[in-house]
């Protein structure tokens, strides 16, 4: 069997019950044009002057962390959390011999049950946008600071991926989806208007390392991984004709170029 469709056979219905979906969305950024890591980049653009605690919302796998290990400050004290408990335990695998720096917890980002004013730092990694109230996680984190603290929130570009939408569109439109609709609600564009309503935003950073690709497997497992179980099915149903099909626009252009384009705020109390 083809080991991206074996893959794509393992993904479960909840996206985030494991890191089995993130980590196919991932990997399609080993092809980023400029070797400028996304987790590295992020990494360069937190400050830990003065920060003893740090809480991450959503951590996912612990992707970050990971990429960053040796770049820790030893003094710094860090808590990871996410909703999925599965992803809690995935961060907890990947960091777990760093275990004297982490904690590891099973946290609502709406609904946080640690100490006000006790971080220095805390961030929401590609997370905000799948958060509907808004004003509940704001809350949270505007208590959670501390008041010469500062939060960190990352989020993608409206115009991340059109290229890809569009060579999908051509040939079957049961296999769309709408970046757009993903982000709508926090996203390069909008985010910093929606972030003052709430906080006093220092700064914004914009990331661009446009994706490369010359091969069908990492496009196929990115889509698979954004899919609902129904589109997974299609997915599966055409995977010939899909990857025939991605093979033949590949070799007609050489390669394909994929707009990547996210930001990351920074932001404190007002």
């Amino acid at each position: 069997m083809d080991s991206t469709l074996e893959r794509i056979r393992q993904f479960s219905t909840n996206q985030y019950s494991n890191e089995n979906r993130l980590n196919a969305r991932i990997q399609i950024y080993d092809f980023c044009e400029r070797k400028n890591n996304w987790h590295e980049w992020v990494f360069d653009n937190l400050d830990f002057d003065n920060v003893a605690r740090v809480l991450e919302l959503g951590c996912g796998n612990g992707i970050l962390w990971k990429k960053n290990i040796h770049r820790v400050p030893e003094n710094a004290r860090i808590i990871l959390s996410d909703n999925s408990q599965g992803m809690v335990d995935a961060a907890r695998e990947a960091l777990g011999r760093h275990h004297h720096q982490f904690e590891f917890e099973v946290i609502d980002a709406c609904q946080v049950p640690l100490k006000d004013n006790s971080f220095q730092m805390i961030i929401a990694n590609h997370m905000l946008y799948h958060i509907e109230s808004k004003q509940k996680v704001f809350s949270e984190i505007d208590s959670l600071l501390t008041g010469n603290g500062f939060a960190y929130a990352s989020t993608l570009s409206t115009r991340n991926l059109y290229e890809l939408i569009d060579i999908v569109s051509e040939f079957n439109n049961s296999l769309l989806f709408d970046n757009t609709q993903t982000i709508q609600n926090f996203n390069l564009e909008n985010g910093e208007n929606i972030l003052s309503d709430y906080f006093r935003v220092a700064n914004s950073d914009i990331y661009q390392n446009d994706i490369v690709i010359k091969k069908t497997e990492p496009l196929i497992l990115y889509l698979a991984s954004c899919y609902s179980m129904e589109q997974l099915n299609v997915l599966v149903s055409n995977y010939i004709d899909f990857s025939s099909y991605l093979e033949s626009v590949i070799k007609k252009i050489g390669e394909i170029r994929i707009t990547n384009k996210s930001v990351l705020f920074k932001f404190g109390k007002k």
